[in-house]
């Protein structure tokens, strides 16, 4: 089922709501089997990349969160002031360590990326003029069935350079909080007050 069968089932349901309710409401859509068997690939190959080239990093974040949490009743409490330095400064050593290998890595794969779209982008237009008879649907459908497996491809790659992307920029939030928590601690010592 695709998103127009999907959207042409719910629609007089959808069409008695309100505007500002109707836009709330997610829009039916199932992946074909083939579409789900390439999302289950792309999110297992992007899982394996995570857990090879971030492991280290996640061992810092953990290490960090075992310093910064506290036990208060039945509830775990962040609490910033109660890690020290040092357990910033060697969480922030660990993150650059990582980040600076795998920031590579994913730089790579946004390359691979762009490289596969440009791939798909040329055949869809070689086939795409490629002479045929028939309409300009006709042309775009038959370009559009001929480059399926680039388009994929594609596909492929960027969203793994996404999900990879996002992992990366979460340690970036995390060393920039550690950071930030050390130039506060610094900056109240070296107040002055009236």
């Amino acid at each position: 089922m695709g998103l127009r069968q999907g959207l042409e089932d719910q629609l007089p349901a959808l069409q008695d709501l309100e505007f500002r309710e109707f836009i709330k409401q997610p829009l039916p859509y199932e992946l074909e089997s083939d579409e789900r068997r390439i999302a289950e690939q792309i999110e297992e190959r992007v899982r394996e990349f995570i857990e090879a080239h971030f492991a280290e990093a996640q061992l810092a974040v953990d290490e960090l969160l075992q310093c910064v949490t506290q036990e208060v009743g039945d509830e775990q409490i962040i609490d910033w002031s109660i890690v020290t330095g040092q357990e910033l400064e060697s969480c922030i050593f660990s993150l650059n360590l990582v980040l600076g290998d795998v920031g590579f890595k994913v730089e790579e794969q946004y390359m691979r990326a762009h490289l596969s779209y440009f791939v798909w982008d040329d055949e869809y237009w070689e086939h795409y003029k490629a002479p045929i008879e028939g309409t300009t649907p006709m042309r775009t459908a038959s370009a559009r069935k001929k480059t399926k497996q680039q388009r994929y491809q594609y596909l492929f790659q960027y969203w793994f350079y996404r999900l990879a992307k996002q992992r990366l920029e979460y340690y970036k939030t995390l060393k920039r909080d550690c950071e930030q928590a050390i130039y506060r601690r610094t900056s109240d010592r070296n107040r002055v007050y009236d």
